[in-house]
């Protein structure tokens, strides 16, 4: 079994199809990308996947993009209309329940129940995913400001998290400076 970075465990054959579809809807992404020219990357264990596995990390549940802020809006501009009908944007915009701070495309009639989203709105969509995080550009201090930024996001993601009943209060949440 391998064990979900937030506690789901999965089969290896389970993870293979999960990864499979994730690579599917990454397509589905890249063709818009390269339609309107918006620049994407990827990011977090995603690369490191690429980079050390020459694919995912044996493990990885997830795939995670980024993109330049401005093209990040003019793909949730164009995504709606361009996605194939077998994919869903999903956003706060979209969803009153969805809280979360950065996008998702999903593959319709899939499902894949994060435990984040456990006990969330019925009236979320749960299919396998991609995640499209924005990133904005920063002049001075970039090292430092992203390295906060980092920080942050970590820190709210997990608070958000543990009000959501995902981490129990034995499991501490800790930074480094």
């Amino acid at each position: 079994m391998v064990k979900h970075a937030l506690m789901t465990e999965l089969t290896p054959d389970v993870l293979k199809r999960l990864q499979d579809t994730q690579i599917e809807i990454l397509e589905e992404i890249v063709r818009i990308c390269n339609k309107y020219q918006l620049r994407y990357f990827l990011i977090y264990g995603t690369l490191i996947g690429a980079i050390r596995h020459k694919g995912f990390i044996p493990w990885d549940d997830d795939l995670d993009i980024g993109m330049p802020r401005d093209d990040y809006d003019k793909f949730m501009q164009v995504a709606e209309k361009e996605l194939k009908e077998e994919y869903y944007l999903q956003n706060s915009k979209k969803e009153s329940g969805y809280w979360l701070t950065f996008a998702k495309i999903r593959k319709n009639n899939t499902i894949f129940e994060e435990p984040s989203l456990v006990g969330m709105s019925d009236g979320i969509h749960k299919g396998i995913f991609v995640d499209i995080f924005p990133f904005d550009y920063v002049k001075n201090n970039y090292g430092r400001f992203v390295h906060l930024q980092f920080i942050f996001s970590k820190a709210i993601s997990e608070t958000m998290y543990y009000k959501a009943g995902v981490y129990t209060s034995t499991q501490a949440l800790n930074y480094k400076k």
